[in-house]
């Protein structure tokens, strides 16, 4: 399958497996019962390979977990045998750089090689964000649990648990920290250049003046509003409220090119 997408900076893929009332058994796969084998899932980036790793799935089959779908063999796969008659979901993570030009030209390829040869994906969809891959993680079963409780029941670990979660999958604050660690690597190579041309012109000056038993040596050392400061911590915006839920990633659907055959 082929689509175009205006999307830029693609950070990961979600596979959706849907049950359907014309498969049997509501599906999601062809064979009788419901069942499926998705021996491979792979992803082309303007016909060069992208390489994907396997995020996480709602549910896997056991001895069928989702990272079967990208060890390059035909007789291992993902499935979700027994949960038939459901929907479920795979998410990728992208690895593959795609920079920021438009119409990106996508395709998809998923291969059903197993030995069962009914065990085909009847109905799924696929999408594409450009989140931070933060947010394509799977959710802690503490942060789960903590969220199940009422909010006035909540104690001090569980709060916790959720705010460190807010933090770590907030988008703006993700973007905030990373542009707080450029900016401080930006001014670091800065001070080194500093201090490297003003040792070379205290060197020269030296070397033009003679040389005095009672003149205090001169040091390097960087004054403390010189050096640099350390990594911002940013809290929890005001308006934010303490039981804050992680944001989800965007999702678009790339526009269809060529479907499937």
């Amino acid at each position: 399958m082929t689509a175009i997408t205006q999307l830029t900076g693609v950070t990961g893929v979600r596979l959706e497996v849907l049950p359907d009332d014309s498969l049997s058994s509501k599906g999601p796969g062809r064979a009788p019962n419901g069942s499926w084998v998705l021996s491979e899932f792979k992803m082309l980036g303007d016909g060069r390979p992208v390489e994907l790793t396997a995020a996480r799935s709602d549910f896997d089959q056991p001895g069928w977990p989702l990272a079967n779908a990208l060890d390059g063999q035909d007789s291992t796969g993902w499935g979700t045998w027994p949960q038939v008659g459901q929907a479920h979901e795979a998410i990728f993570d992208v690895r593959t750089p795609f920079g920021y030009r438009p119409d990106r030209l996508l395709s998809f390829r998923l291969q059903f090689r197993s030995q069962f040869k009914q065990h085909v994906i009847g109905r799924f969809r696929i999408s594409i964000t450009n989140s931070p891959l933060a947010l394509l993680r799977p959710v802690p079963d503490e942060v789960k649990d903590a969220l199940a409780v009422d909010t006035a029941e909540r104690n001090d670990a569980q709060k916790k648990a959720i705010a460190d979660f807010y933090l770590a999958s907030e988008p703006r604050l993700i973007a905030a920290q990373k542009e707080s660690r450029e900016r401080q690597a930006g001014a670091g190579k800065s001070r080194t250049r500093g201090t490297a041309h003003d040792g070379h012109a205290r060197a020269r000056a030296a070397a033009r003046k003679p040389s005095s038993s009672s003149r205090a040596p001169t040091t390097n050392t960087p004054t403390r509003s010189a050096m640099a400061r350390p990594p911002c911590c940013l809290p929890l915006p005001a308006d934010a409220p303490q039981t804050a839920s992680p944001s989800p990633a965007g999702w678009s659907h790339p526009t269809i090119r060529s479907p499937p055959g």
